[in-house]
C-alpha cells in the first residue's frame, strides 16, 4: 500500500512519536482487515505515530476474547465497609497511556464483560490518561463508510456505519442508503457474469452488524436491557432476509431465485451446470459456516456482510473491478484523518 505523501522531517516524526499516546488497535482479524490493516499501521508509523496491535486470528471465539478483557481487569480485595462491592477494580497497565480503538466484537467483548461486574472499563481506561475511541469510531465503521464513498462517489465519509449510533439518521435513512451500497455492488457483479441461479440468504448472527444491529440495539434499549442479552427473534429475521432480498433485486438478482435458511444445509451446496450459473451465499462475517465449509470457486460465491466485506469478498473473487487504488487512498486518508491531522490540531 502506498503511503500518501505527508511533508515531514526525521525529527517532526520523532517530535510526535514523543507528544503523542501510541495508538492500540484491538480487534479479530477477517480478510478484510488482514489485507488492509498491515499498511494502514505502516502508513501510521512513517507518520509518526506508535502503533501497538492486540489481534485476535479469524475465527477466535468470543470466550477467548472475554478472557484476554478479563486479564486486563484486576481485581483487588477491600475490606472498607462503605463500599458496596467486595473489590476494587483497576485496570492492567498495558491498556494505559495508549489511545485505543477497537473493532465491534472487541467492544462488545469489553462492554459485556465489564458491564456484568458493574464495571465501566472504557471510563476506567480513560481516568488514567487513555483515550478510549470506542464511543465514537470502529475499525469496522470506518471500512464500511469508506466502501460506501467509493460506491456512491461521495467525496466525504459518511456516518452511516455505526452499530448502535445513529447520529443524525434515522433506522429507515440507514437501511436506504445502506441497500442503494449492496445493489449497487451487486449491479457491478452482473455486469461481469451471470446472474446466480440461487442465492441463499443466512440468517445466522446477521443481527450482528450495521445496518440490523441498529434495531438490535434500539429494542435492547426499549426493553432496558443490554444488547447483546437482547434475543433476536424470527419476526427480525424475516425483516431482514425481506430486506436484503429487495436489495438484491434492486441489483438486477431475480426474487424467485432467493431463499432463506438459518444455516448451511446440504442440499443447498452447489454443483457445476452446464449454464455456468452460480449459487450466492449471504452472510454476516461472523457466521462462520460457510468459509469453513463451502468451496470458493465460480459455482459457489460467498459475500458475507456488512459493506466493507460485501465489497472484499466480491472483489477477492474477482466479481468486478472496482477503483481498487481509490478505495486504498480514502482508506489511508480515513485513518490518516482521525490520527493524525486531529492531532496535529491540537
Amino acid at each position: 500500500m502506498e503511503i500518501p505523501k505527508t511533508p515531514t522531517t526525521e525529527s517532526s516524526l520523532e517530535q510526535r512519536e514523543k507528544d503523542q499516546l501510541p495508538i492500540l488497535f484491538i480487534y479479530r482479524d477477517n480478510d478484510l482487515f488482514r489485507e488492509y490493516m498491515p499498511g494502514i499501521i505502516n502508513n501510521l508509523q512513517a507518520w509518526g505515530r506508535k502503533v501497538e496491535t492486540q489481534i485476535f486470528p479469524q475465527g477466535t471465539d468470543e470466550e477467548k476474547i472475554d478472557e484476554w478483557f478479563d486479564s486486563k481487569i484486576l481485581e483487588t480485595k477491600t475490606k472498607a465497609r462503605r463500599l458496596d462491592r467486595k473489590y476494587i477494580y483497576t485496570v492492567h497497565p498495558d491498556l494505559m497511556g495508549k489511545e485505543i480503538m477497537t473493532d465491534w466484537t472487541a467492544s462488545r467483548s469489553m462492554s459485556s464483560r465489564t458491564k456484568r461486574r458493574g464495571f465501566d472499563i472504557e471510563n476506567k481506561i480513560e481516568e488514567t490518561g487513555t483515550k478510549f475511541m470506542g464511543h465514537r469510531e470502529k475499525i469496522d465503521k470506518i471500512f464500511d463508510d469508506v466502501v460506501e464513498s467509493v460506491i456512491l462517489g461521495d467525496m466525504s465519509i459518511h456516518g452511516l456505519s455505526r452499530r448502535t449510533e445513529l447520529g443524525d439518521k434515522t433506522l429507515e435513512e440507514m437501511m436506504q442508503r445502506y441497500g442503494h451500497v449492496i445493489a449497487e455492488i451487486v449491479k457491478l457483479i452482473l455486469e461481469k457474469e451471470p446472474a446466480p441461479n440461487k442465492v441463499y440468504i443466512l440468517t445466522d448472527s446477521l443481527y450482528d452488524h450495521v445496518p440490523f444491529g441498529a434495531i438490535r440495539a434500539e429494542k435492547a434499549k426499549e426493553k432496558g436491557i443490554d444488547e447483546d442479552e437482547y434475543k433476536v427473534g424470527e419476526e427480525e429475521c424475516r425483516y431482514a432476509v425481506e430486506l436484503i432480498t429487495e436489495w438484491l433485486v434492486k441489483g438486477g438478482i431475480q426474487k424467485d431465485s432467493i431463499f432463506s435458511m438459518n444455516n448451511i444445509i446440504s442440499s443447498s451446496i452447489p454443483e457445476k451446470n452446464e449454464k455456468g450459473e452460480s449459487t450466492w451465499f449471504i452472510f454476516d462475517r461472523h457466521n462462520f459456516e460457510p468459509k469453513w465449509n463451502l468451496p470458493k470457486s465460480k459455482e459457489c460465491r460467498l459475500l458475507s456482510l456488512p459493506a466493507g466485506n460485501f465489497y472484499s469478498d466480491a472483489r477477492d473473487q474477482h466479481l468486478f473491478n472496482l477503483d481498487t487504488p481509490e478505495f486504498k487512498k480514502k482508506l489511508n486518508e480515513a485513518f490518516k484523518k482521525l490520527f493524525v491531522d486531529k492531532a496535529e490540531e491540537k
